[in-house]
């Protein structure tokens, strides 16, 4: 199970592939699970990392409070102890926040940025639903939580549609919590951070290739975040595609293949 000290933690993370390195950053809540049906496909012709964020999975969960810069300064160790001098950068959702502040913060590591379903600056009240994620988690244990964030991350045509596949995510969601369980303290300590994140008058400082990709029936995180994002960062590429804020798990094959015809560019 490979680790690396990174700040006052050991961090977790998965390696695949050989090539170009790419650096895979997930969301609130998430860990390296969440890219299973991203990293067969990226490893064919780069070599691929995928951590587990401060708090979540296997990597340490000391209390909080957490910070995205925290994170991303977590990020940006694990880049040094493991020689990545540059990389493609790929965050969805939280991870896309901390990428940002990668970017900012360490411009010269990156090849190229990917932000999926994220935003830059978090509405007021958001820490109500976000809050409310860790609540479920609390009072109704896993299988409430997985209930509800399909709700939120898949759409209502994939949920129809796809139902067969759908009840095999949740399966496997249901099956990783018991062996990785998500400890309620330090989702609410990565609740914080995401709800105190506002990098909106900052971002237009990022020199890196980008590409902003949303699922156009994104509810959590809708396309007008990720609009938002490209109007900000010059030069920066919008790339609105099906599905919803799960769209790297809802359109695998559509997800992997704008990723891919991006590191081709870059």
């Amino acid at each position: 199970m490979p680790k690396v000290k990174v700040s006052d933690i050991e961090m977790y993370y998965e390696c695949m592939g050989e090539g170009a390195p790419v650096v895979l950053v997930t969301g609130y809540g998430m860990d390296h699970f969440a890219w299973a049906m991203q990293t067969p496909a990226i490893a064919e012709n780069h070599k691929v990392y995928m951590v587990d964020n401060r708090g979540v999975g296997q990597t340490d969960k000391p209390k909080g409070p957490y910070t995205i810069k925290m994170m991303a300064d977590d990020l940006a160790g694990f880049f040094k102890a493991l020689g990545i001098e540059k990389a493609h950068l790929v965050g969805h959702s939280m991870g896309g926040m901390i990428s940002q502040q990668f970017a900012l913060d360490h411009p010269a590591m990156l090849r190229s940025l990917t932000l999926a379903a994220t935003a830059c600056r978090i509405p007021q009240g958001a820490h109500i639903l976000l809050g409310l994620w860790t609540d479920i988690l609390e009072k109704l244990g896993n299988e409430g939580f997985v209930n509800n964030v399909i709700g939120w991350c898949f759409t209502f045509d994939f949920i129809d549609k796809q139902y067969e596949m759908l009840m095999t995510l949740r399966q496997m969601s249901l099956d990783h919590l018991s062996d990785v369980p998500l400890l309620v303290a330090p989702f609410r300590a990565q609740c914080a951070a995401i709800t105190a994140f506002n990098v909106a008058d900052k971002i237009r400082g990022i020199k890196t290739p980008t590409m902003v990709l949303v699922g156009k029936g994104d509810i959590l995180t809708p396309p007008g975040f990720s609009e938002d994002i490209a109007a900000r960062i010059p030069g920066s590429f919008l790339n609105v595609i099906e599905g919803g804020h799960g769209f790297n798990s809802e359109v695998p094959m559509a997800f992997n293949h704008a990723l891919l015809e991006f590191f081709e560019k870059h």
